[in-house]
């Protein structure tokens, strides 16, 4: 265990280490960049997505017990 005075020390240390930062914030605003990529639209999903997703709810149509082994894994 550590003595107080050790661990005085060594915040005093590690205060001498790391310097102050001065800038707090963030450097540029993301919130006008997040809105202008929303209103260029949605990005697609690629093709093989789509086709594995539709793929997938037609294996869970025509056999309903694969449904329950693709909850477990997923």
């Amino acid at each position: 265990m550590m003595s107080r005075l050790s661990d005085e020390k060594t915040i005093e240390l590690l205060r001498d280490a790391i310097p102050a930062t001065a800038h707090h914030g963030p450097a540029t605003e993301l919130w006008p960049r997040v809105r202008s990529r929303m209103a260029q639209g949605g990005s697609r999903a690629p093709a093989a997505d789509r086709v594995l997703a539709i793929a997938l709810a037609l294996l869970c149509l025509l056999r309903p017990s694969l449904a329950g082994i693709l909850l477990v894994h997923f």
